[in-house]
């Protein structure tokens, strides 16, 4: 929230994420809502962010995150810089942070009728030895298909054109990110499974179609990057000391 500056500043947020559809955080609502009123130009991930901050009294833009204002060939130069992987075989990616989703497919309790594909961990290289960046962005972009739970394995699927699906709790527990993005670009929230366990080869047929997808993600980058120009060419305004006084 930027609290601790004062002088002459210019206070800019950029794609900021309350991760989830209504206020939760820890500061409260009054104090966050003055915190906020200090910013010079305020942009966030999720369409409900933008919800948010106009019930606590300010204007918000949904930007792109910031990764997504780079090309795949960026991140392929990062490869190709750093090192991938090793492997020439067909498989199904997995980008999964949440431990029951890992332990389904550790166990073999998940995706057992892809009969015809090993399946990689993009996270990990071997249990408890974590991949580079590079690795992990290159286990993502040579993937035959991906499926995760995480906002950014859905991200760089996207950037390298993958059909995916994405695994999430029923009615999202107020998780905002994932399908915000689905929807900004135009992706129909149909790829959101519940259960990793419901996730079955067929569920791969709908395919994405991403010339459309891309002419979206070309106006959603320009328009971000338009805030940024215009937020960074704001003259620079006296900011107070914030003194916490909730």
């Amino acid at each position: 929230m930027l609290n601790w500056t004062a002088g002459r500043k210019n206070l800019i947020s950029y794609a900021a994420s309350f991760g989830h559809d209504r206020y939760a955080g820890k500061i409260p609502e009054e104090e966050a809502r003055l915190l906020l009123s200090r910013f010079d130009s305020i942009s966030v991930r999720e369409k409900s962010g933008v919800d948010i901050c106009r019930n606590l009294g300010v204007k918000a833009l949904q930007v792109v995150d910031p990764t997504l204002l780079l090309t795949a060939q960026d991140y392929s130069t990062l490869i190709d810089e750093n090192g991938g992987i090793d492997i020439n075989k067909p498989y199904i990616c997995t980008v999964l942070l949440k431990k029951e989703n890992y332990d389904a497919v550790q166990s073999n309790n998940a995706l057992l009728d892809f009969k015809t594909y090993e399946v990689l961990d993009a996270i990990h290289e071997k249990p408890g030895v974590f991949r580079t960046v590079s690795e992990w962005l290159d286990t993502i972009k040579r993937a035959d298909y991906v499926i995760t739970d995480s906002f950014h394995g859905t991200v760089f699927s996207i950037i390298f054109k993958k059909q995916f699906i994405c695994v999430m709790p029923k009615n999202f527990n107020g998780q905002a990110r994932i399908p915000s993005l689905l929807d900004l670009l135009h992706i129909d929230r149909s790829r959101i499974y519940n259960s990793i366990l419901d996730v079955v080869p067929s569920s791969f047929d709908k395919k994405i179609d991403y010339d459309e997808v891309y002419k979206h993600l070309e106006f959603e980058k320009e328009k971000s990057m338009l805030f940024l120009k215009c937020a960074l060419e704001k003259p620079l305004s006296e900011k107070g000391k914030f003194y916490n006084i909730i």
